[in-house]
């Protein structure tokens, strides 16, 4: 979609500042105006407005639809072929006459329904038909913080989104903790899938393995369970551990080393028993 936007800026333009300045201005009086011809409160009040169209794939023909709502009844709703409205409810007859009697509203509603909106539904299938069929692979790891973490399975850079993620045990399904499909900033998605190795045995770890699939696709990516193959930081921090260990071990020992040398120096200095009190 925002493809489509960015090819027909001015286009956009025009329909933003309709869908989100004027129209929501023009709710506002239309409330105000039923409100007070219905002699109601200023309690809540809600209007709706549902608009659109649809495009037949057999004829090529598309028809488009207007209707108003309001207090979650039918309220108003236009008629393309008889370029009018028509009353849904007796509360609504007041509003039918006036905007009947505005003949450059109701070629505005035509205009709007029968050739602005199938040209922009035939950009977004005719963009739908090139990227729906785009299929992004994506790259597959065994990620683990520490030895008694669970491995994950992380699947990041594919498009779409309908893909299944799992764990399996000898080629069979096994439940394990799924995460949720989260957007990439580059439009593709990344998902993730754990499991919990606390109970395995080592020598069983070769019967599990995680399978990556895009829905209704014969090709399937497939990693098994194998430390030469787990991503991990745990190791860099096992090192970082032992450096820390050993510098301050250094440190002590240079603390100690001068300790040793500042008693040293100091028992030098010191006068021999039975010459303190000798005059000069």
């Amino acid at each position: 979609m925002k493809k489509i936007f960015n090819d027909h800026k001015l286009e956009f333009g025009l329909l933003a500042q309709y869908c989100l300045v004027d129209m929501p201005a023009f709710f506002k009086h239309l409330l105000v105006e039923i409100k007070q011809h219905l002699n109601q409160s200023e309690a809540a009040h809600v209007i709706q407005r549902v608009a659109g169209c649809e495009l037949d794939k057999n004829t090529k023909t598309s028809s488009g639809f207007l209707k108003y709502g309001y207090d979650g009844g039918d309220f108003l709703r236009f008629n393309l072929e008889t370029k009018s409205w028509t009353s849904l409810t007796p509360k609504a007859d007041f509003i039918k006459r006036s905007w009947d009697a505005d003949t450059k509203d109701l070629d505005f509603h035509v205009y709007m329904l029968s050739a602005v909106c199938p040209l922009w539904l035939n950009r977004t299938l005719s963009f739908g038909n090139t990227t729906v069929l785009e299929t992004l692979e994506p790259t597959v790891s065994l990620l683990q913080r520490t030895p008694s973490s669970p491995v994950r399975c992380h699947a990041s850079g594919f498009y779409p989104p309908s893909v299944q993620l799992i764990w399996r045990k000898d080629g069979e399904h096994i439940r394990e903790i799924h995460g949720e499909i989260l957007p990439n900033d580059d439009e593709t998605f990344q998902l993730h899938v754990d499991l919990d190795i606390s109970s395995l045995r080592y020598e069983d770890w070769p019967r599990y393995d995680c399978l990556f699939q895009f829905s209704g696709a014969e090709e399937k990516i497939v990693l098994r369970l194998d430390k030469t193959a787990i991503h991990t930081n745990w190791k860099n921090t096992s090192l970082m551990i032992v450096t820390i260990a050993v510098i301050l071990a250094l440190i002590l020992l240079i603390i100690a080393a001068l300790g040793f040398i500042f008693y040293k120096k100091k028992k030098e200095r010191r006068p021999l028993p039975g010459y303190e009190n000798i005059p000069l």
